[in-house]
C-alpha cells in the first residue's frame, strides 16, 4: 500500500487559482495503477505543496517577481481513414479525419529579492497561472 497524500489545508480567506496532483505508476504496465505522491496548488495567498514527508507553503506576500523558464509546447494528434479500390473502372472510396492539439508549458520561477526560492516545473499554460497570482497579488512584478 502506498503512502497517502492530502490536500493543505487552507486558510479561511485563501482561494485556489491552480492545483494538480502528481502521480507515478506502480508497475511498469500501461493499465498499471497510479498513486497520488505530491499535490501542487497555488491560492491567492501561498503556493502550497503536499507530500509524503507533510505539507511546505510558500508565502507570496513575500514573492517580488515570477519568470517563466523552459518554455516549450507539446502536440497531439490522430487521424482515422478508411480507403477502398478496386482495379480498372470500378469503384474507389476514401475518407479521412484528423485532430490536433498544441498545449504550452514551462517553470514558474518564484523570486524574493533576486534569489530564486521556489520552482514549479512543468505547468501547463505557465503563462495564464502567472497572470492569476499576479491579478490576486498586485505586487509581484
Amino acid at each position: 500500500m502506498g503512502i497517502i497524500v492530502t490536500e493543505p489545508e487552507l486558510l479561511p480567506d485563501e482561494q485556489i487559482l491552480w492545483q494538480r496532483a502528481i502521480e507515478r505508476k506502480l508497475g511498469p504496465w500501461p493499465w498499471s495503477k497510479k498513486e497520488v505522491t505530491q499535490i501542487q496548488m497555488v491560492t491567492n495567498k501561498a503556493v502550497r505543496l503536499s507530500h509524503a514527508h507533510g505539507h511546505e507553503a510558500l508565502d507570496l506576500s513575500k514573492i517580488h517577481r515570477i519568470e517563466i523558464t523552459d518554455r516549450h509546447s507539446r502536440s497531439e494528434g490522430t487521424f482515422r481513414g478508411y480507403s477502398m479500390g478496386a482495379r480498372g473502372s470500378g469503384v474507389r472510396t476514401s475518407w479521412g479525419s484528423g485532430e490536433g492539439r498544441s498545449r504550452s508549458y514551462g517553470d514558474l520561477v518564484f523570486f524574493h529579492d533576486e534569489f530564486a526560492v521556489f520552482t514549479l516545473q512543468d505547468v501547463e499554460d505557465p503563462t495564464g497561472v502567472r497572470n492569476l497570482i499576479r491579478a490576486s497579488n498586485p505586487h509581484i512584478k
